[in-house]
């Protein structure tokens, strides 16, 4: 049936940029969601999604609408689900297949402060009983909404898990040594699958058996388990994911955060054992109240994560496992141009070759508006400088690790991990 979506103010307001919408009552009227942007329709800050509907279960609406403060400018575009912000602009109105996908793990720290929402639902007219937003959480610290009623079904907007939390004493230095088989109490960790089903494994080989032998021993790690990813062996940290999603992230990060006044240095030691060119390692520094799943921008929409943000500071083993890779101020580097950190001509055979040696990386703020990498025991220097507040991310990523060979225990091994 037809059904025309009137609109009108509250605290703020969201208008229809085609006033009209043509909505099958058994179909998307249900199950339509929203992806929000900025205004420019350049950032993903959020998704709005019917209450009771499950993220994989989201159908492609065929209205985009803008989100207005209470001064009438617009600050916020809703974008059906699936659809590049662009269609909103040129008026296309095709429904994409949409993929089945699940959201971050939850065990990040919340945020700890609230705010007044800038953009709000509106109220409009319906013919279902009243119905109330749930809590909204975007790239901002999390807000809550108004009530509101609607002519589809309750809507509420997906609380993000990827966001960069602030917590206390960002002030003080950061080691963290795992002497004594100890530490990782210090750190929030999780596991983020692209897909709710299996792709390929439920488990997978990881290096140091449960005895914790030497690396080439082996132990099995279940996705069921998502603990089980993170273990500390020999004084070192390990991180593991196999082949069972299109796109998996292990990750772990320091309880706290750091500042540029205070901390202009951060370093670890990680192995660059050559396990393929489909499982990489990164480290990022994230301003507090960014994505910290992230990824380059040709990688990004294959994972269904965020592009990194312009304020982050990432260096990493890919994408493309066997690559360098830099990102300052937005723009992606390969210190190794056309180079390899592993294979033919690698720039490191003997730490590609084992999986024992720990090489020192270190990123510095030289305080003149540029940045210092080591890497590989070379020094690069580019445009960039840390951001005011931030977290540190250590992450492990895994697209289809197993598809051009099975490496021998899919693992990353972490130590001295220093911010000072």
């Amino acid at each position: 049936m037809l059904k025309t979506l009137t609109v009108a103010l509250a605290i703020g307001i969201i208008a229809p940029i085609s006033l009209t919408v043509a909505l099958a009552s058994d179909t998307s009227a249900e199950t339509g969601c929203w992806d929000e942007y900025n205004a420019t329709g350049t950032k993903r800050v959020g998704m709005v999604i019917p209450n009771g509907v499950a993220r994989s279960s989201c159908t492609t609406p065929s209205t985009c609408y803008w989100g207005f403060d209470t001064a009438g400018r617009r600050n916020a575009l809703f974008v059906p689900h699936k659809w590049s912000p662009g269609k909103c602009f040129t008026g296309a109105n095709t429904t994409t297949t949409t993929t089945t996908t699940t959201r971050p793990p939850t065990t990040t720290a919340a945020p700890t402060t609230t705010v007044t929402p800038a953009t709000t639902l509106a109220p409009v007219t319906t013919v279902a009983p009243a119905t109330t937003l749930a809590p909204v959480t975007t790239v901002a610290p999390a807000t809550t909404l108004a009530p509101v009623t609607t002519t589809v079904a309750p809507i509420t907007v997906a609380p993000s898990t990827t966001v960069a939390p602030p917590v206390a004493n960002p002030g003080a230095p950061f080691v963290a040594d795992f002497t004594g088989n100890s530490g990782l109490e210090r750190f929030d960790t999780g596991v983020f699958h692209r897909d709710d089903v299996m792709v390929a494994a439920t488990s997978w080989s990881a290096d140091h058996d449960a005895n914790c032998g030497d690396p080439s021993t082996q132990r099995t790690v279940d996705r069921s388990q998502p603990a089980q990813s993170f273990y500390l062996c020999r004084d070192h940290l390990m991180t593991s994911v196999g082949d069972t999603s299109g796109y998996s992230i292990a990750w772990f990060a320091p309880k706290q955060t750091f500042r540029s006044d205070t901390h202009s240095s951060v370093s670890w030691d990680v192995n660059v054992t050559d396990l393929g060119n489909r499982q990489w390692w990164e480290v990022s520094l994230v301003p507090i109240g960014t994505p910290y799943l992230a990824t380059v921008d040709w990688v990004a929409s294959t994972a269904n994560i965020d592009t990194y943000d312009r304020g982050s500071i990432v260096v990493g083993k890919g994408p493309f496992g066997n690559d360098g890779n830099i990102v300052t101020q937005g723009v992606q580097r390969d210190p190794l141009g056309w180079g390899h950190v592993c294979g033919s001509g690698g720039a490191d055979p003997e730490g590609c070759a084992s999986k024992a040696i720990r090489r020192t990386f270190t990123i510095t703020d030289n305080r003149n508006g540029t940045v210092t990498v080591s890497f590989l025991g070379k020094q690069y220097t580019y445009p960039g400088s840390f951001p005011s507040e931030f977290k540190v991310y250590f992450k492990d990523h895994n697209y289809t690790p197993d598809k051009d060979g099975v490496p021998i225990g899919h693992t990353w091994h972490w130590d001295n991990i220093v911010v000072r």
